[in-house]
């Protein structure tokens, strides 16, 4: 398995974490008079997701594109992850 394809199966795990935690996002009540809704709690979600795939890519020293791991497979991620929880 090269460095390439090592990033690419941590980042499929990170992604369904990333999603797991969305979804429990999405499960809990919002108290009444919240502003921003879950907001916040997505945009941590997302800041971690991103701070993961950059340290993958420099612990590999590689550079995933949309070429090697596309939105259609975070898609497919997403749709599995939700498809577990439920």
């Amino acid at each position: 398995m090269t460095d390439l394809e090592k990033a690419i199966e941590e980042i499929k795990e990170t992604y369904k974490i990333y999603f797991s935690r969305c979804k429990e996002i999405e499960d809990d009540k919002m108290p009444v008079g919240v502003m921003d809704g879950h907001n916040s709690e997505y945009k941590e979600a997302s800041n971690i997701l991103y701070e993961k795939v950059k340290e993958i890519e420099k612990k590999y020293i590689v550079k995933v594109t949309d070429k090697e791991f596309s939105i259609f497979e975070a898609y497919k991620i997403k749709k599995e992850s939700y498809e577990e929880i439920s």
